[in-house]
């Protein structure tokens, strides 16, 4: 549902956005676990405060994850870069379990469109063509596409980088970003609940405070 929409002089930019709230339904619970998910229930009713870590909606679900592909890229790495796009498993730590969820779910036609795509990427990978390769990638993998065809037309890694649109390049820097922030929220945190100098902190008057090295609360 959207309400509450208005006219405004000012466009909306990132870091705008004062929240989301969700409603979350669990359906076909097991009797078995019935007790387990009313206590975690309950436990979130006890202690709503939670560690806001970005997620798979930032660093995707498939093996190789968008921080990859933003450290390739930070590095000036064009060849990594282009690779991790095309799916360069090889190149990158990650485990073959990740496979078995991220194929737990999904419809048979998702299941075609993965395998389509995984041929595509061995046409590159292994025979070196990205013309076969383009021409084999579903039409929806607009990403993959665009940087085969480029390579096709004989541009090099990072000119067919440039053919990405500005947004799709910067995802994969702030992926980065957002990692190294999980990291120092996993760190703050295990320095304990309490504020302390340099926290940033929400006041009950919603203002954004700052407690500083005097013990001091700056606006």
């Amino acid at each position: 549902q959207v309400a509450g929409l208005e006219y405004t002089n000012e466009g909306l930019a990132p870091g705008r956005l004062s929240g989301n709230r969700f409603q979350v339904m669990l359906r076909g619970i097991d009797a078995d676990l019935s007790d387990r998910v009313a206590a975690a229930v309950k436990s979130i009713n006890k202690d709503p405060r939670f560690l806001n870590y970005f997620g798979l909606q930032r660093f995707g679900n498939q093996r190789i994850r968008t921080h990859h592909i933003g450290v390739a890229l930070i590095r000036r790495d064009w060849e990594r870069a282009v690779r991790l796009i095309l799916g360069d498993v090889s190149i990158v730590a990650t485990s073959p379990c990740v496979d078995t969820a991220i194929d737990s779910g999904v419809s048979g036609k998702t299941r075609r469109i993965r395998r389509r795509v995984a041929e595509a990427q061995e046409l590159f990978l292994k025979d070196g063509n990205p013309r076969r390769a383009h021409d084999h990638m579903p039409s929806n993998q607009f990403i993959e596409k665009t940087v085969l065809l480029a390579l096709s037309e004989g541009s090099d890694y990072l000119q067919a980088l440039q053919r990405l649109p500005r947004h799709v390049l910067q995802l994969y820097a702030h992926a980065v970003q957002s990692l190294i922030f999980n990291f120092m929220v996993s760190r703050r945190w295990q320095r304990g609940d309490v504020v302390l100098p340099g926290d940033t902190v929400l006041s009950d008057t919603s203002e954004v405070v700052v407690w500083n090295e005097m013990g001091d609360w700056t606006v």
